[in-house]
């Protein structure tokens, strides 16, 4: 991955603790997909919006699963990683469908060589309430 290139999103306004590192190659890419392909090449032929409804339902759960117990990013490393690629995926059809934009982190907040870091729950309550107010993640 080029690291002159590297986005990280905050997954927090999907319920998952989590902030993955990304290309900016690699959001490019699925933001093209999700407004030039047809609505059945997505989601086994159901679509965009029930995509989206399945990532939105299904990966907090997968969070929490490798939040329970860090090992089980070793021991299920093909899971770990399709997990954040789903979570990249979701965030770019997320602003596609809404026009919310993509909730990115700041490169000097996040720690050199991280794929993904975990969020604290005092982190994500200080996110929701600054959310509420109408701020963003700085």
């Amino acid at each position: 991955m080029n690291h002159g290139h590297q986005l990280y999103i905050s997954m927090l306004k999907f319920n998952i603790k989590t902030i993955v590192q990304t290309s900016k190659k690699r959001t490019l890419w699925l933001k093209n997909e999700f407004a030039t392909q047809p609505d059945h090449r997505f989601g086994g032929g159901v679509g965009k919006l029930e995509l989206l409804k399945f990532y939105e339902a299904k990966l907090p759960e997968v969070d929490r699963f490798f939040d329970e117990n860090n090992l089980n990013r070793l021991i299920y490393q093909d899971g770990w990683k399709d997990f954040l690629d789903d979570c990249v995926a979701l965030a770019c059809l997320h602003q596609f469908l809404t026009s919310e934009p993509i909730d990115f982190v700041p490169k000097h907040f996040i720690q050199k060589n991280r794929v993904a870091v975990p969020v604290s729950d005092e982190a994500i309550e200080k996110w929701q309430r600054d959310r509420q107010q109408n701020h963003k993640l700085h």
